[in-house]
């Protein structure tokens, strides 16, 4: 079964993690590492900026992969390590045998294309990273390349002033070299890469379109580069130039690659399908592979197997919206397979010694294919794909619904709706009903030549866009008097007279747009997987929304950062805070900033109201709302491991990491952790002293803040040991910092037969408590302390088996005292090596000031702090439990406690599964509902249908 899966019993939606047998086997539970109002302040006022950055937090969506097309990929020479960049302005390091993503390094960016990353190169050891692109304010004078340690995601070193955009990196094959090439007539750039200081430079013809996409260094030093001038160019080892060709079969050679034992050069031409193999001695014509000519798209990347023996090709043509590689046998001159491997173009390729072939595209995705084309590891985009969807992009009249789709051409269509918060498969009689699809034709607005289209009419005159800018989509409004257009760059809003009323810039493509019924907001998709709304008479984006791809997960936010999301999601946003152009910037999940920023009710009102401030207000009553501080003064501790190396090998029981906490002076340290294998263990009192006493003299301080360099030793255990460091202050706990700890390979046993080696199976506690029998009649429920009693028997079961022993403390209709003692028996009992379950089932409520309280028979509503189990009391059990925590919580009940009383609200079940199973608690929650949904009760089973769950999921 899949590990996470999502079930519907009734009116509740179940979220369940089937981790029950990894916690008995000792696996860790794998756990994602992402005045005036704030709008004022982050929205409306110009940004400050430093060095041409803004000083202000830039709101980013975090999945774990990229959101925009991989640019470029690199390997280092033990090829174990993959480097990706992206349109998304990260680089992602990977682990090229499992496809587990490593570290996410990021460079300096600002709200428009600075930051965006075209190529990137990672060096033979795997330790640096050179990356590239539009990383400047001014992609003609002002451009960076940045060095960075694949450890800590520092930047080593910043290359600036260079004149153009950044087309593509490579090192040399001995490491000593790196060599850029360039957007313009700029042609390339070589560096040393002890000083970095350039060392050579060759320019191409002047026609300030010879863009150069590609280099490639031979073994001995040579390096081949191209250009739009039509050339491709070789030269020494001393970097001087031995000749120029301009190749048959297309006038922009894109990219050039040597063969491994450097006699042939394949060059691959920007919309052509014909590759030419010239000599890698004087670039002399030696053949071309055949191939039918292509009607469509080009095979423009180019790229060897280890061997030299097959030529690889791969682009933008496609068959029946499918891309392959193409793979020619005898070095280019034999037959060829077809291997297909994306839905986009393929934007590099590099055969691996294994003589698998590894590949990136503009999906995003990446992967790997054996010898016969077949994938072995492949790593695809979590975001929606709204291509080719144009009529099946259909909002409600107010725009508060949304019918979107997760994949090409409309495929697996949901709806989303606003007000409710909830994430829905579509209905037919819905969809006919209530939701409209874009307007693209009126009698009196004729908008043509709109549709993949350079220049967009209206009534036969051509609408004014920039060069380049490639139109997408069209949404006219019901009145006929404005339409929308979505470009490759920006939101557009026009007059039926052709006179722009606003444009907005996007982060992806506008694939498709639609106006609401009443005219007051323009709804547009965009290729990073978002949906946003905009005001249709100003243009002021008012929300976004985020889809996971897998259907289940998404997250809501206004503008200035206020949030909603599912459980499972919240980390799916962060902010990005540069530190200027020579310092690596922040990232801190939206989690980070919960207490402020995690404002269901402003994303289900905004869209009525128009107005952040005004959405903010009309929070339901008695709940005040206040805008949040803004997040550059609520920045919790950052914590950078310095050593030892991710991966490395150590052969001793303990091991010490040297790391750096950094945070604001006004801000010191209150707490310090360490998980080992996601679990906290107890610090050495003095070593944890040592942490938190302030330096006399730190590092740095001032406005930059404090630096404080520390040590701890940490025990490993026998296996792999993962070891993450959380430094907290009073405003939030830090991102953890993690390493793994490999341990030296077993040594082989010649014996012929191997002894059996002797597991020592965990021991698991239960805490079950269910209350049906109320004291307060109206309260009474029909099954939760039978469900107690039941789940308690299916673990009890569990004795032997998967585990050593089985401790049961069942807890039908608790009182506050007993719910408070069991509590403290689980708390005593378990140990680092054990396993503990919390079963929660009856009532739960928040108070007047949004405090949550699980209802004990006994409770008195009139006395909620008095007589209920305050939500501190039960996290502060279970986040402090040495061993692997699992908490079911079935505390959302309909029942008579809702609007009985107006201080009494429902529980927001979102926020609770998403605080407890947040990485600094590493708590696996079961949920057995979201958001405002109820859980279910039913007569047929006698059961609620959480328990009836827990029984089905329990391991045999």
């Amino acid at each position: 079964m899949d590990k996470h899966r999502w079930i519907r019993f009734g009116s509740g939606i179940c979220i369940i993690a089937l981790l029950l047998s990894a916690c008995a086997a000792g696996q860790e539970p794998q756990t994602k590492r992402g005045t005036e109002s704030t709008k004022a302040q982050q929205t409306t006022q110009p940004a400050k900026t430093h060095a041409g950055l803004p000083e202000e937090p830039i709101l980013r969506v975090e999945t774990g992969m990229h959101t925009a097309r991989i640019k470029r990929i690199g390997v280092d020479a033990a090829e174990t390590t993959l480097a990706t960049c992206s349109y998304d302005k990260t680089v992602r390091i990977w682990d090229l045998t499992t496809g587990e993503l490593r570290k996410v390094l990021r460079v300096p960016i600002n709200q428009k294309k600075d930051g965006m990353l075209y190529a990137v190169a990672l060096s033979l050891d795997g330790r640096t990273v050179a990356a590239g692109g539009w990383t400047g304010t001014n992609a003609k004078h002002d451009v960076n390349l940045y060095i960075l340690d694949v450890s800590t995601g520092h930047i080593r070193h910043r290359i600036g002033g260079l004149p153009r955009v950044i087309n593509h990196l490579t090192f040399s094959k001995d490491g000593r070299y790196l060599a850029a090439t360039f957007h313009g007539d700029n042609g390339i750039r070589i560096y040393d890469t002890n000083s970095w200081v350039q060392v050579a430079s060759h320019g191409v013809n002047k026609t300030n379109q010879g863009h150069s996409y590609w280099a490639d260094f031979a073994p001995d030093g040579r390096l081949v580069f191209t250009s739009f001038d039509g050339y491709v160019r070789l030269l020494d080892s001393n970097f001087k130039l031995i000749a120029k060709r301009k190749p048959s079969g297309g006038k922009r050679p894109r990219s050039a690659v040597f063969s491994p034992d450097r006699s042939r050069i394949a060059v691959g031409i920007i919309n052509s399908s014909e590759i030419t193999v010239l000599s890698g001695q004087d670039l002399a014509f030696l053949y071309s592979p055949k191939t039918p000519t292509l009607k469509n798209g080009d095979l423009a990347t180019v790229a060897w197997s280890k061997d030299g023996q097959t030529l690889f090709a791969g682009g933008r043509w496609d068959v029946d919206g499918l891309v392959p590689i193409r793979a020619w046998s005898r070095a280019g001159q034999g037959p060829f397979r077809d291997f297909t491997v994306s839905q986009n173009t393929i934007m590099q390729i590099i055969g691996l010694k294994s003589g698998n072939l590894l590949y990136g595209t503009q999906d995003p995705s990446w992967g790997v294919l054996n010898h016969d084309g077949k994938k072995i590891l492949t790593r695809t985009a979590s975001i929606a794909n709204p291509r080719e969807n144009q009529e099946g992009f259909k909002v409600s009249r107010n725009g508060q619904v949304v019918r979107f789709a997760y994949e090409y051409g409309g495929q697996r269509p949901a709806l989303f709706n606003v007000a409710s918060r909830t994430l829905t498969p579509p209905t037919t009689t819905q969809d006919q009903r209530e939701l409209t699809a874009p307007k693209t034709s009126a009698p009196g607005l004729s908008v043509t030549n709109w549709k993949h289209n350079y220049e967009p009419q209206l009534n036969g005159n051509r609408l004014e866009l920039k060069q380049y800018e490639f139109c997408h989509s069209l949404a006219i409004a019901l009145d006929e008097k404005a339409f929308i257009l979505g470009t490759g760059w920006y939101v557009r809003c026009f007059d039926h007279k052709a006179r722009q009323k606003w444009q907005q810039p996007v982060s992806g493509p506008a694939r498709t747009v639609n106006v609401s019924g009443d005219g007051r907001l323009a709804v547009v998709a965009l290729g990073d997987g978002t949906i946003n709304w905009y005001r249709m008479d100003s243009g002021e984006k008012l929300l976004t929304l985020f889809p996971h791809a897998d259907g289940k997960r998404w997250v809501l936010w206004t503008p200035s950062g206020y949030y909603a999301a599912s459980a499972g999601a919240e980390d799916i946003i962060g902010w990005h805070l540069n530190r200027g152009r020579d310092q690596a910037p922040d990232f801190f999940p939206a989690s980070r900033f919960r207490n402020a920023y995690y404002r269901p009710s402003v994303t289900s009102t905004i869209l009525e109201t128009l107005d952040e401030d005004l959405a903010l207000a009309k929070a339901p009553v008695p709940v005040k709302q206040k805008p949040a501080a803004p997040i550059q003064d609520v920045l919790p501790p950052v914590v950078t491991i310095v050593s030892p190396d991710d991966n490395t090998i150590v052969a001793e029981k303990n091991v010490t990491i040297a790391f750096h906490i950094r945070h604001a002076t006004d801000t010191p340290l209150t707490r310090f952790k360490v998980l080992v294998n996601g679990r906290p263990i107890t610090v050495d009192a003095n070593e944890l002293n040592a942490i938190l006493t302030p330096d006399a003299n730190p590092e740095y301080s001032g406005t930059k803040g404090i630096r404080l360099s520390r040590r701890i030793t940490v025990p490993l255990s026998a296996e792999e040991t993962s070891i993450a460091l959380i430094a907290e202050n009073r405003h939030a706990a830090s991102v953890p910092a993690d390493i793994r700890i490999q341990r030296p390979a077993a040594p082989k046993i010649t014996t012929e037969k191997a002894p059996t080696p002797q597991v020592l199976k965990p021991k698991l506690y239960v805490l079950a408590i269910g209350v049906s029998a109320y004291q307060q009649g109206k309260l009474t429920l029909s099954y939760a302390a039978q469900d107690a009693t039941d789940v308690a028997k299916v673990f009890q079961a569990q004795t032997g088996k998967l585990y050593r022993q089985v401790e049961v403390n069942l807890m039908p209709d608790a009182t506050r005292e007993q719910v408070l003692s069991g509590l403290e028996w689980i708390e005593r009992e378990t140990t680092a090596r054990d396993v503990a379950v919390l079963f929660l089932a009856g009532h739960g409520v928040n108070d007047r000031n949004g405090n949550y309280y699980f209802l004990p028979a006994d409770v008195d509503p009139d006395g909620l702090k008095r007589t209920g189990i305050p939500y501190h009391e039960i996290k502060n059990t279970v986040t402090g439990l040495p061993g692997k925590i699992v908490a079911f919580l079935d505390t959302c009940h309909a029942g008579n406690v809702l609007g009985t009383r107006r201080e009494l609200a429902q529980v927001d079940m979102d926020r609770i599964a998403n605080e407890l199973s947040a990485a600094e608690n590493g708590v696996v929650v079961f949920a057995s509902s979201t958001g405002r949904q109820y859980s279910v009760e039913n007569k047929e089973w006698q059961n609620g249908a959480f328990s009836v769950l827990a029984a089905v999921i329990s391991p045999p």
